[in-house]
């Protein structure tokens, strides 16, 4: 009897239909100006520097703020077509710093300024206001090592790209094509501790962390 019961709630259970819910990734736009408050709330938390600058052509301002008191000698910058008409260029002779352009490397020559420059210059594909991170989706052209050895690293985020939580960002990833090599992100400075829970800072990722909100379209 019980042997039949058991097959009869298997039988019922291959015929039903299955239920699945849609999924689409999150729509993507100016965010309200709570969320942009809310990101740089929880990045200040994570121990992120943030400003905020009007435009692309507020860019390089926003770089000589986050590095006014850091000594800063070389920058590794990842080009980017979002970076175009940024003035970075400008912004490292006002530092009186070497501007290094990943484009400009050989492969041996990349990395061993990834871990000679003082700072690593990047843009940044995805924000999540709900963790104040940053997101980078590395490619060919966006290597991965400017943003985590250096020990400082500035990302650059346009606001139209901020989206809520996390969920939203694994809905972004799940629909991106083609998929990107590796997916960084970036939650603040980086921290560990040992065995009698002592912090270190800078062990495994950069040891300052700043990030240039530019208000806006990416395209503009």
């Amino acid at each position: 009897m019980a042997g039949n019961a058991r097959k009869e709630i298997l039988g019922r259970l291959k015929k039903a239909k299955r239920q699945v819910s849609p999924t689409k990734p999150a729509a993507v736009g100016e965010p309200a100006r709570g969320e942009v408050e809310a990101f740089m709330l929880e990045a200040g938390i994570v121990s992120a520097r943030v400003t905020v600058v009007p435009g692309k052509d507020a860019i390089a301002r926003g770089v000589l703020e986050l590095l006014a008191d850091k000594e800063a000698k070389s920058l590794l910058v990842v080009e980017d077509r979002r970076l175009d008409k940024a003035g970075l260029r400008d912004a490292a002779r006002e530092l009186n710093a070497e501007y290094v352009s990943t484009w400009e490397l050989s492969e041996k020559e990349y990395r061993q300024k990834a871990f000679a420059c003082d700072v690593g210059i990047t843009c940044c594909d995805w924000g999540v206001a709900e963790t104040g991170s940053v997101v980078i989706f590395h490619r060919l052209d966006a290597p991965r090592l400017p943003s985590v050895s250096p020990p400082i690293h500035i990302g650059i985020l346009y606001t139209e790209k901020l989206l809520k939580t996390m969920k939203d960002l694994a809905l972004v990833i799940k629909h991106q094509q083609p998929m990107p090599s590796a997916v960084t992100i970036i939650s603040g400075v980086s921290r560990t501790a040992d065995i009698q829970l002592t912090p270190t800072l800078g062990m495994h990722g950069p040891l300052e962390v700043g990030i240039i909100l530019v208000e806006g379209s990416e395209t503009a």
